[in-house]
């Protein structure tokens, strides 16, 4: 007897302490998340390049299917784009078509949330009533909304101060909640280019305020894209979304199928397969770049899939493995029709390409500092340059130089200015460029006079009231 009680007494103790250790343990679930070895794909960013509707019906849904989710922005300001079309130079936006039309009954959303420009408002509460209007669209949404605020926080192009962008992040989070809002997540989007956890999470509104993290994947280097963002979803247990997806520089109507799978596709599915522990949904970019005022003469390329034979036939087998998550799949292959001047596309296309130029340095091989960061471009020498050097004390720079007279600077900047040259510690001269109309594709050079001593470490750095550049190469002569 004495024996029973005793086991009943321990199995007691220890059915409390595991309910006390159950209560004291934080737990956290993620909705939306896609099955185990998956991820879901979400097309995107505009009308024409979804597709699927009565007056846009040329893009990704007519021609692939439809992928488990779309992607479209609207700002917060004005909440232009999202019960009306809106167009700023990047194509037709409009969320509310995709809840009207039963081709889009069972997909997810996921909403670029701009707020350039609105950041004090947005904390001295002058957006409250736009942040309500945006809670009622999103649970008249009746689906899993992926909430972007603020994307790209990092990117010098959106100069977001910090501390700013945590306290507004949080209002729009706690005002929605308050609202009853609970069919969405945070998505917390990074640029891809930020490298360290320690320069990511000067930005971090909170744990309990970030439910996906995010990252850009455009031009970069697959092993260096998001590695930031990736520490820190491990770290905080984070699925992540590679929120924005293009090859950029790339055309897929004029180049070649087979090249392209390899250069560009290939890599970015093993980016994706090799992070697919925390990596748990991408949104590709279908569109012609080129047709659209804002990104036109930039470089951007026409990323449609459908355009191009070999991407589409191998696109629609990888989708078909189930390791990319799509709602459904066209069972008969619409034939696209390329335009009559293809030819000559192409040709064009030939005589552009470039081989690597002897005698220069690269500056993707030089010691980057700062937030300066490797890009790759296919119409840059040897496939790469260097961007983001945009910042007080970016810059690139080389050792034991030999001795030169002259330094030509071969560059990519839709805008004219200036930008440091140094010998050792002090600037020396400036370099003067003129806009090429993008950040890549198009480059121009320059050659700037100034004295190099043999032996010195020559940089490119920017200063306080210095303009951004990239820069493909330097060659001293």
């Amino acid at each position: 007897m004495k024996t029973i009680k005793l086991i009943i007494c321990i199995v007691f103790v220890v059915c409390v302490s595991l309910c006390l250790l159950s209560c004291q343990t934080k737990t956290t679930t993620f909705p939306y998340l896609p099955k185990e070895g998956s991820v879901w794909f979400f097309g995107g960013q505009e009308l024409t390049a979804v597709g699927g509707l009565e007056k846009y019906n040329e893009g990704y849904v007519d021609y692939i299917g439809v992928p488990a989710g779309i992607t479209f922005y609207i700002s917060l300001q004005n909440l232009d784009g999202l019960k009306e079309v809106a167009n700023w130079g990047g194509g037709d936006n409009c969320g509310q078509y995709y809840l009207e039309d039963e081709t889009f009954g069972n997909t997810m959303i996921a909403i670029g949330l701009y707020l350039v420009g609105q950041l004090q408002d947005i904390i001295d509460g002058k957006l409250d009533s736009n942040i309500t209007t945006l809670g009622e669209w999103i649970v008249s949404a009746n689906r899993p909304v992926f909430l972007r605020i603020g994307y790209e926080f990092d990117g010098i192009w959106n100069n977001y101060e910090p501390e700013a962008y945590k306290k507004a992040f949080r209002v729009i989070v706690d005002k929605l909640k308050a609202q009853g809002v609970n069919n969405f997540v945070t998505v917390w989007q990074s640029s891809g280019y930020q490298e360290t956890e320690e320069k990511m999470m000067k930005w971090f509104p909170g744990e309990e305020y970030v439910d996906w993290l995010g990252y850009s994947y455009f031009d970069h280097i697959p092993s260096k894209c998001g590695v930031g963002v990736l520490a820190i979803a491990r770290k905080f247990n984070k699925p992540t979304m590679i929120a924005e997806v293009t090859p950029r520089g790339y055309d897929l109507l004029v180049q070649d199928g087979p090249a392209l799978w390899e250069q560009w596709f290939t890599p970015f599915i093993n980016h994706v397969r090799n992070n697919n522990d925390v990596v748990k949904a991408v949104a590709y970019i279908n569109t012609r770049w080129t047709d659209q005022p804002m990104w036109n003469n930039q470089g951007w390329g026409d990323t449609r899939i459908q355009v191009n034979d070999y991407i589409r036939e191998k696109w629609v087998a990888e989708l078909q493995s189930g390791f990319f998550i799509h709602q459904s799949i066209n069972k008969e292959k619409k034939p696209f029709a390329p335009p009559k001047n293809i030819e000559e596309l192409q040709l064009a296309t030939k005589k552009s390409s470039k081989k690597e130029v002897e005698g220069v340095l690269q500056a993707e091989n030089a010691t980057l500092v700062g937030k300066a960061r490797a890009y790759e471009d296919p119409q840059a020498s040897n496939d790469s340059g260097v961007a983001y050097v945009g910042t007080p004390g970016d810059g690139i720079w080389f050792e034991n130089v030999k001795e030169a007279k002259t330094i030509a600077i071969r560059y990519a900047s839709p805008h004219s200015g200036k930008i440091g040259i140094y010998i050792d510690k002090k600037r020396k001269a400036d370099f003067i460029f003129k806009r090429t109309g993008s950040w890549v594709s198009s480059y121009h050079t320059i050659v700037t006079e100034v004295d190099i001593p043999k032996g010195s470490k020559v940089g490119i750095q920017f200063d306080e009231g210095d303009h951004s550049t990239n820069v493909d190469y330097v060659k001293l002569q």
